[in-house]
């Protein structure tokens, strides 16, 4: 299915994470998914806040529990997983190292992954392969979302920065379903202090961290400066949930947003016409 949403072309960033779950990337300059290659301008100023209309509010910002697209959105900010597409050519393209640094296949059903050893989550306890066995379990026990996982048999911890996942039967499509915001490494020793506060206080590796969700009106997120990625030249991420679709267009044009989503086919052409927007695809 095509997601449909809309850029003020003053914001200079990645996309790629911001169409879905089928990918965990960050914030950057480059185009969204690598569908729409000129989209970013790398000579135009980066935003110190981006402001994100979403068209519903969401389930959970807990990658185990929201699964819908909106949800995907702002869990990405916060969480990686082991691998995820190129984001320099998107979805489908070539997989590449994230939290996992290497892999190796050992038999038709074992895969081994070793992962980076500089790597902390948000509240500072330090990444391990018990944090990625925890992660996975969780998926696999979701009512949510365990379905993605029915191929997963179990998760084997070696040492402190290796792991590995054994499937039920040989799985060819493996890695790219680790791509998938429901396999996203969340910090075990924050989540088993709260479990049931969890998607309140997420606690990832990713670019940002969460601020403040309020149930319909919207998430606040503000830069990691421990990320191992880097800290994000954008500062702070608001997602605001706007229900009206008309409305969604009209902020774009005021400028008070700059990426819309679920645009109504009738604004396409408006948009498409605007000498300050853009309009962009991804599947």
């Amino acid at each position: 299915m095509k997601k449909i949403f809309a850029l003020f072309l003053s914001v200079t960033m990645l996309l790629t994470m911001l169409v879905g779950c089928g990918n965990a990337n960050n914030p950057s300059t480059n185009d969204p998914g690598g569908n729409s290659g000129d989209i970013a301008d790398t000579n135009r100023q980066i935003k110190d806040t981006l402001n994100i209309a979403l068209a519903y509010d969401i389930t959970s910002i807990d990658p185990h529990i929201g699964k819908e697209m909106r949800s995907c959105i702002i869990s990405q900010q916060i969480f990686d997983t082991l691998v995820e597409w190129d984001p320099e050519k998107g979805i489908g393209s070539e997989i590449v190292p994230c939290l996992a640094t290497e892999w190796e296949q050992l038999d038709d059903t074992s895969m081994q992954f070793k992962l980076r050893e500089d790597v902390t989550f948000s509240n500072g306890d330090p990444l391990t392969a018990e944090d990625v066995k925890y992660s996975f379990e969780r998926c696999m026990a979701s009512p949510q979302v365990g379905y993605n996982a029915s191929w997963m048999e179990s998760v084997e911890v070696v040492d402190d920065f290796t792991v590995i996942v054994h499937s039920h039967e040989p799985y060819g499509p493996m890695l790219a379903a680790l791509t998938i915001t429901p396999f996203s490494i969340i910090c075990k020793n924050a989540c088993e202090t709260d479990p049931d506060n969890f998607a309140n206080n997420p606690v990832g590796t990713g670019r940002y961290k969460l601020v403040k969700y309020t149930s319909g009106e919207g998430a606040q997120l503000e830069a990691n400066e421990t990320t191992w990625r880097g800290t994000p030249k954008t500062k702070n991420i608001n997602f605001i949930i706007v229900t009206e679709a008309a409305q969604r267009t009209i902020l774009l044009e005021t400028g008070e947003v700059d990426i819309a989503y679920e645009v109504l086919p009738n604004d396409v052409a408006r948009i498409e016409n605007s000498n300050n927007l853009k309009m962009a695809t991804a599947e």
